[in-house]
């Protein structure tokens, strides 16, 4: 009785065959020479970078070779490739190039393989039984190296993006630290190397997240910080991470720009805004990018102890934030001021906005015009106001605004209990 064919195995003695004949110089220089040419066509800008070429020519040789010496396996864990592909792709990561420029030339790779391998079986086999097992094997056997090759590449080329990013983030990092230390630094070639102008007007800013569960909130941040330049009409702002959920933040403008802006943007408008913002006041040069950022960082302070606006200016909060160094001493002078309109609950904070209002308006009726109510509203409350205060409303006036000030900006932890 006839022994039926094992199929699989003739292909690959074909296979084998087939190897033994590309594997061999200069038959091996020649064939992976046609495929370089091949990623070259697909992909002019590795075809006319100098540079990549000698990695490119190793990744290809060193891949054929490996692939020819190894025959058709079952599991793809067979496959053993040399390290050449991590280095085509440590080197696309060095030039700058992007992934998917990695991924056309395997895609390219795999396009050439494919038709050397099925035009010499085409040629060779006049089986029509072998034939095409020799290519079903072939093209899963070309299919998982290319797939594995790829993944080593991809995975080298990612190593070196975050490796060099690490690097640029760590040098910019050291920049701006010796800006912030006062260290005497040169002013062009510091913009050179941050990117960043540093002779026009410097606008601080923090940016942070206020949902506890995000814990890397880097990119978002990002995006916003671009979003907010974009709408005051600076370049791309320089940023540095200050942990996973706040970035710091310098804009560059040729002109003081109108930061009030940043309120209408559309993610400070929401009810309960994820993220806040706290800025310091613009200011020019290397001193107006070191102030204006300890400015933000005073207005987040201040931003962080309460529960203001999403967008906190450090102009609207510089003299609480001067002050605001002994809480205890503002506290004291708060119930000195105002008496029993320390009080704490709604009708007392309503009393000390009237006030408030009133005291920077001048008038009943600038003040009534202001807080959007009748003027009569507003005379019944400073009735009532000067009845809680200690002194005539006309009185020690300086030292009752800043009172009402930072009862306005702190809240009730200066009241007393």
């Amino acid at each position: 009785m006839r022994q039926p064919r094992d199929l699989v195995a003739e292909a690959r003695d074909w296979f084998e065959s087939f190897a033994y004949r590309e594997v061999a110089e200069p038959e091996l220089t020649t064939l992976s020479g046609r495929m370089i040419d091949a990623i070259a066509a697909d992909a002019p800008e590795i075809g006319s970078d100098a540079a990549l070429r000698p990695a490119l020519r190793v990744a290809v040789h060193d891949g054929v070779g490996a692939y020819f010496s190894q025959g058709p396996h079952e599991r793809p864990g067979d496959i053993d490739l040399p390290n050449t592909a991590k280095a085509l792709g440590r080197a696309l990561a060095r030039r700058g190039y992007d992934i998917a420029l990695l991924q056309r030339c395997y895609r390219s790779l795999q396009r050439i393989g494919w038709a050397e391998i099925m035009t010499s079986a085409c040629r060779e086999i006049t089986d029509p039984e072998l034939l095409p097992v020799v290519l079903d094997l072939q093209w899963d056997h070309l299919s998982r190296t290319i797939s594995r090759a790829t993944e080593r590449a991809e995975m080298a080329f990612l190593d070196e993006t975050r490796r060099q990013a690490s690097s640029v983030l760590t040098r910019r990092r050291e920049l701006v630290e010796a800006i912030l230390r006062e260290e005497a630094v040169d002013i062009e070639r510091s913009t050179r190397q941050l990117g960043h102008n540093l002779y026009v007007q410097q606008t601080g800013l923090i940016i942070w997240t206020l949902d506890p569960t995000e814990d890397d909130a880097a990119a978002g941040l990002e995006r916003l910080a671009i979003e907010i330049a974009t709408a005051l009409g600076a370049p791309r702002p320089l940023t540095l991470p200050a942990g996973g959920r706040m970035l710091w933040v310098w804009l560059a403008t040729p002109e003081v720009p109108d930061l009030r802006e940043i309120a209408r943007l559309k993610v400070f408008q929401h009810r309960e805004p994820v993220v806040q913002l706290a800025a310091g006041v613009p200011a020019t040069g290397v001193e107006g990018f070191r102030v204006s950022h300890q400015e933000a960082l005073r207005a987040y302070r201040i931003a962080a102890e309460t529960a203001p606006a999403p967008v906190t200016l450090y102009r609207d909060v510089e003299l609480i934030s001067c002050l605001a160094a002994d809480i205890a001493a503002l506290s004291r002078l708060v119930r000195r001021e105002l008496g029993g309109l320390a009080e704490r609950g709604a009708a007392a904070a309503r009393l000390r906005n009237t006030a408030l209002v009133y005291l920077e308006q001048g008038s009943m009726a600038r003040a009534a015009e202001s807080l959007g109510v009748h003027k009569n509203t507003v005379l019944y409350r400073i009735q009532q106001v000067e009845q809680l205060l200690p002194q005539p409303l006309d009185e020690h006036k300086m030292a009752l605004e800043v009172a009402l000030r930072v009862v306005a900006a702190l809240g009730e932890r200066v009241l007393p209990e």
